[in-house]
């Protein structure tokens, strides 16, 4: 097959048949037209004419993070992709042994109807072969591309929650608010924040009230020992630290148990 790419590489000449070209015949296709006066200002009326372009939309960023539905998002998918891959071998795998089939088939019936199904026994045998070191190899890929593909996640937190901790002051109150819904009753409930979210959790007492129960007492204090986004609510039963640095290095420790790092 390959005799059928291979070119010739030989120029042949004649010996009869001479041309001359000369370009002095047409010296008239080499003159240059000469320039003309243009208008500068012209071009004044085409700028007066241009149009602002249109204003892009302010896009906030949504400062919730859920630590369940982002992993049970990875992992679907991680499965999705997995799944397409192996379909996708399996539909190639069986393409080529059906072609490799007819190939025998047609080979069989030429050199004899035995020594044809041989042939297909041992094409058969090789393809299967050939199946499980896909499989073999596609494992091994997922466990080098897993560890890979969290590092990557885990820069992207990292960068996305600094983002939304400078842009969405109001980050703390979301963080109160799930903490406060996902413990057990108080009676009493004292919230600790940094200096500079005080006055954001302050004008949040209200919504945050109407989550307790109705003869729970609410305190907030302002705590110069820690940082921002840094919180720690005080309950009847226990002390729940709901700092946004916390959230995020629990998450982070679940996408590695997840990849195995």
């Amino acid at each position: 097959m390959l005799s059928n790419l291979i070119k010739s590489n030989y120029i042949y000449f004649s010996g009869t048949e001479k041309r001359v070209i000369d370009s002095n015949n047409r010296e008239d296709i080499y003159k240059f037209n000469p320039v003309t006066n243009v208008d500068v200002e012209s071009g004044d009326e085409e700028a007066k004419t241009f149009v602002e372009g249109i204003n892009a939309k302010n896009v906030e960023i949504t400062p919730e993070i859920n630590t369940d539905e982002m992993v049970d998002e990875i992992l679907a998918n991680a499965n999705e992709k997995a799944e397409q891959i192996i379909n996708d071998g399996i539909s190639k795998a069986n393409l080529e042994k059906e072609k490799i089939f007819e190939d025998a088939r047609n080979e069989g019936y030429s050199i004899g109807k035995k020594e044809g199904q041989d042939e297909i026994a041992r094409l058969k045998t090789e393809l299967e072969e050939k199946v499980v070191s896909l499989e073999k190899d596609y494992n091994e890929k997922i466990k080098e591309v897993e560890p890979a593909f969290v590092k990557l996640m885990i820069d992207y937190l990292y960068k996305l929650t600094g983002v939304m901790a400078e842009d969405h002051k109001e980050i703390i109150h979301y963080l109160i608010h799930q903490a406060i819904t996902g413990t057990e009753n108080s009676k009493n409930y004292t919230i600790k924040v940094s200096k500079d979210d005080y006055p954001v959790v302050e004008s949040k007492r209200e919504e945050i009230t109407n989550i307790l129960k109705n003869d729970a007492q609410l305190e907030i204090i302002e705590d110069n020992s820690l940082s921002s986004n840094e919180c720690f609510i005080e309950t009847d039963n226990r002390m729940i630290d709901c700092s946004l640095n916390i959230k995020l290095e629990n998450l982070i420790t679940d996408l590695k148990i997840l990849a195995r790092i």
